[in-house]
């Protein structure tokens, strides 16, 4: 599939990145913090306290993921910055952020019309039973930076199994499809999920310029 097999080749190049990131930390750093902006049709408003920051340094298959936004040519690692309340933010190498609460993306910055906020409590439901119907809502910033908000009902769907190659180790997983759909816009959320229900690879919109990103672990 090719979400995979784009995915793939990232993972090829992790060991390089990761000694650039190794090298980096040598220097001086300082904790990012997360602008509150809003860009499309999707909204995380995300809180940053400092008991919940994730200390700076290279990253680790278990601090770092890997993500591609074709329409703007991003590819490369994000490290994990924070992790609180059920959240994890990472900050990617050229200054962009993504959020997930569990598994499911709910902001983004950095992208231009970002996915400013999104309550996915029903789709990560849904997720967990690998099967039924949703109900997500996003929030942008519109032309006079107001909060749009897009409702889109989702149903979600098994189609087959599909051993996914992670660079470091290759996973046996189940595809889980997600159709959201509401009076202006379709999209298709694809979840890679392992024998132990983790989502370890995914392809999720994020915003109707901006499309979709894909994003898997190490």
């Amino acid at each position: 599939m090719g979400t995979v097999l784009a995915m793939t080749r990232m993972i090829r190049s992790f060991w390089v990145v990761l000694g650039l990131f190794a090298l980096a930390g040598c220097g001086n750093q300082t904790e990012p913090g997360l602008a509150s902006q809003l860009g499309g049709r999707f909204i995380p408003a995300l809180a940053v306290e400092a008991e919940s920051a994730v200390e700076p340094g290279a990253p680790s298959p278990e601090t770092a993921m890997l993500f591609q936004v074709s329409g703007l040519g991003i590819v490369g690692l994000g490290q994990l910055v924070e992790a609180s309340g059920g959240r994890r933010t990472y900050l990617g190498e050229t200054g962009y952020s993504v959020t997930f609460e569990g598994d499911v993306m709910v902001a983004t910055r950095g992208f231009g019309k970002d996915l400013m906020a999104a309550d996915v409590s029903q789709v990560r439901a849904a997720i967990a039973q690998r099967s039924g119907t949703a109900r997500r809502v996003h929030e942008y910033l519109d032309a006079r930076d107001q909060i749009s908000r897009q409702v889109y009902e989702c149903t979600f769907e098994l189609k087959g199994t599909e051993e996914v190659d992670l660079g470091l180790r290759q996973v046996e997983t189940r595809i889980l499809s997600e159709t959201c759909q509401n009076p202006r816009i379709v999209f298709e959320n694809v979840y890679y999920i392992d024998s132990n229900g983790t989502v370890i690879a995914s392809r999720q919109f994020v915003s109707d310029v901006i499309a979709y990103l894909r994003n898997n672990r190490l």
